[in-house]
């Protein structure tokens, strides 16, 4: 049996495989792509600012050959983009650690709009798309992100001053 640290490493992943099928669902049964938030940027984001290293460059391969197939994306981009954000995010980790929201909600929106404007790069040289239609697209999902990200932020916040209060650590 395993014990409860070996079953929190797993939670990362588990959580991002159902966001993209959820992601991917909601897309194709309710055709509201453009209001999805990066439901798994955000996670990522928050995991691997809150526990670093809780999610291994292995899993955020495969998680993200996995959203990419199930989007129907070019393969291999969503893994290239979340590994780079882990990357991006362990080098600057000691200058946004104990600084405030706003600074750390910069930091989320530069690697947020770095992605996006990567994935647009990748959509307009792959698909006959005009420029702004898919940055008008994209700005709603930023948009979205946004406003879900402030949430999440807080929670994963209290959950990381509460599992470092029981461990003895604050």
């Amino acid at each position: 049996m395993y014990k409860v640290s070996k079953i929190v490493h797993f939670v990362p992943s588990i959580l991002v495989v159902l966001l993209i099928f959820f992601e991917s669902s909601y897309n194709s049964l309710l055709s509201f792509g453009q209001n999805t938030p990066f439901y798994d940027l955000i996670i990522i984001f928050c995991f691997c600012f809150f526990w670093p290293g809780s999610i291994s460059f292995m899993a955020l391969l495969i998680l993200g050959l996995l959203k990419d197939y199930v989007m129907m994306m070019p393969i291999g981009f969503s893994a290239m983009a979340f590994i780079v954000l882990r990357f991006f995010l362990e080098r600057q980790l000691i200058l946004v650690k104990d600084r405030s929201f706003l600074v750390i909600m910069i930091f989320f929106l530069v690697a947020l709009i770095a992605t996006c404007l990567a994935e647009i790069i990748i959509l307009l040289s792959i698909e006959d798309v005009g420029a702004w239609p898919l940055a008008c697209l994209y700005l709603h999902r930023v948009f979205y992100t946004i406003l879900l990200y402030v949430p999440v932020y807080y929670i994963f916040s209290y959950l990381s001053q509460k599992s470092s209060i029981e461990n003895g650590q604050f």
